[in-house]
């Protein structure tokens, strides 16, 4: 195909496109906000996430196995009001705050996952299981 045929039907498509103003009024509108929004964004992404944990100390040693995770840094705290400091004055993205008796629940309804910890030693799994076992317990 020629160049002057490409041409034609490329100004016969934006004719036919611009005859409908509303959709070009709304493609316009669209890329004029991706620009805004490409602006806008940082020229630099921190990609850690600093995560506050309340955990009792029987669970902490299974934490502390999975610390090396690329890209999270866990910050134990000793008491609620910390955790709740450290979030408001940002030193930490998020908390999570488990309950003193979270082992035992894990122990007694949660056997197979338990022991699956064990040999995973990894963070995204043991807050998985936490989170079904607070969330099993808050249904209950």
């Amino acid at each position: 195909m020629s160049g002057n045929a490409i041409g034609a039907l490329v100004a016969k498509d934006l004719r036919l496109f611009f005859r409908n103003r509303f959709f070009a009024f709304v493609t316009v509108l669209g890329l004029v906000f991706y620009v805004i929004v490409y602006w806008a964004m940082p020229p630099a992404v921190d990609e850690l996430l600093r995560l506050g944990l309340l955990v009792p100390p029987s669970l902490q040693a299974l934490l502390v196995a999975g610390e090396e995770a690329e890209g999270v840094e866990m910050h134990f705290m000793a008491s609620d009001a910390e955790l709740q400091q450290a979030v408001v004055s940002t030193d930490v993205l998020g908390g999570i705050a488990f309950p003193d008796d979270t082992a035992e629940l894990l122990r007694a309804g949660w056997g197979e996952v338990w022991g699956h910890l064990a040999t995973l030693a990894g963070i995204n799994a043991l807050l998985y299981a936490l989170g079904i076992a607070a969330l099993k317990r808050r249904l209950a």
